[in-house]
């Protein structure tokens, strides 16, 4: 798989904790697939079958969404204006080991993100900051890995409140970055950050 190859190209992966690597069983990627509604794309699921998750990258790696505006865009006559990301570090790969600490778990993620990030999306890497990458399922739109940026995060009551009106279902894609189609091109685009 072509994620190997960028993985040493971004200076490689340790684990979060002292534990060995903890890769997942194929009933473990089954269950989280259940869980979350879809499949995940072919390379991601090789990835946590050979190295599991809760990884860091040996160097500091930065990616950045394939364009800086959102997927939704607000109307003009919302009043609401419509955020860029010019992406982030990308810390720490989530995963599915006993052994983690909670917060860098699927089952935290899902649970903390439950209602906050679109239908049928899988946290799969935080920047350590509150910002997310996700791979999103939906059926309205280009499966992949998108950034999920939590400085923008939606909100139907403030949006009621600022338009009079409901906010539509879409509203929830306004801080989601689409980045790539696979975990593979996601990496590919991803790149170690030199602070100048």
């Amino acid at each position: 798989m072509n994620y190997q190859n960028e993985l040493q190209w971004l200076g490689g992966v340790t684990r979060a904790t002292a534990d060995a690597f903890a890769p997942l069983d194929p009933f473990a990627i089954r269950q989280l697939e259940r869980r979350i509604g879809f499949e995940l794309s072919e390379d991601y699921r090789d990835f946590l079958s050979r190295l599991g998750g809760g990884l860091n990258f040996k160097e500091e790696v930065a990616s950045e969404p394939l364009r800086d505006r959102p997927e939704y865009l607000h109307a003009a006559d919302t009043g609401i204006a419509n955020a860029r990301f010019a992406g982030s570090i990308v810390a720490t790969c989530f995963g599915a080991d006993e052994r983690l600490p909670d917060r860098l778990g699927f089952d935290w993620a899902l649970r903390n993100y439950q209602g906050r990030l679109p239908d049928r999306s899988l946290p799969v890497a935080t920047d350590g900051a509150g910002n997310l990458v996700c791979l999103i399922g939906a059926r309205d739109r280009t499966p992949g890995f998108y950034w999920w940026d939590h400085e923008h995060e939606w909100d139907e009551r403030d949006y009621h409140e600022e338009t009079g009106r409901a906010m539509p279902a879409e509203a929830k894609y306004q801080n989601v970055y689409f980045i790539a189609e696979s975990f593979s091109r996601f990496l590919e685009r991803a790149f170690v950050f030199v602070d100048e």
